[in-house]
């Protein structure tokens, strides 16, 4: 549970899932979610739960537990991208907001006030979501332009960016998440198989069990 947990997680320790998410993906029912979390609740490290359960029913994963590499090498994947939002500035994120802009409409972006702009980034975006959410917005935005363009607005702007874009994609990139944490889980769990059943048959075993479960 900690490892899908973990998979989901932003840099920041936030999961976003729900229990009906998470039954969704173990294909067990929402008790038995219930059951599985109630260990992570109790147990602390470094005297802080090793999960918090939000009020919006999402998760909150102590990031010590990312620290001590505990759940890069239950899982075998790096789970963990830190990112210190230190050192992504506002510009930063205009810069690669005009690369994608760029890209999609074949020309410059205008920036119609840039202190205003930076500033709506800095606290509708970074402050608000955090540096990998936001980027990930970016990307879903220019992904799906075509719902946020208009007649009167028919390219994407900071200004959309910061107010109603986020709310309209966000949904979007969660299912996302969960459509990969089905495929690790499934990866992992395969492999896991094939362990156990190395360490039941032994030498005889054949290595070509390996590569089924792998594909």
């Amino acid at each position: 549970m900690l490892c899908l947990l973990a998979h989901l997680s932003d840099a920041k320790g936030q999961c976003l899932v729900t229990n009906t998410d998470l039954s969704e993906i173990l294909g067990v029912s929402r008790q038995t979610v219930f059951r599985r979390l109630k260990p992570l609740q109790e147990k602390t490290l470094y005297g802080k739960p090793i999960v918090t359960v939000n009020s919006d029913n999402t998760f909150q994963i102590n990031k010590k537990v990312f620290q001590k590499n505990e759940i890069v090498q239950i899982c075998n994947t790096p789970l963990y991208k830190k990112i210190n939002i230190k050192n992504i500035k506002p510009t930063d994120v205009l810069k690669y907001f005009s690369e994608k802009f760029n890209n999609a409409y074949g020309s410059d972006y205008h920036v119609s006030n840039y202190g205003r702009e930076l500033q709506l980034i800095k606290i509708k975006l970074l402050q608000q979501y955090g540096v990998e959410l936001t980027y990930k917005i970016i990307d879903e935005a220019f992904r799906q332009r075509r719902l946020f363009e208009t007649v009167k607005h028919p390219t994407i702007t900071i200004g959309a960016l910061t107010t109603f874009i986020p709310n309209a994609v966000l949904k979007t990139i969660k299912e996302q998440e969960v459509r990969n944490s089905q495929e690790h889980a499934s990866v992992v769990f395969n492999k896991m198989m094939a362990a156990a059943a190395k360490d039941f048959f032994g030498d005889s075993f054949d290595d070509d069990y390996d590569e089924e479960y792998e594909n």
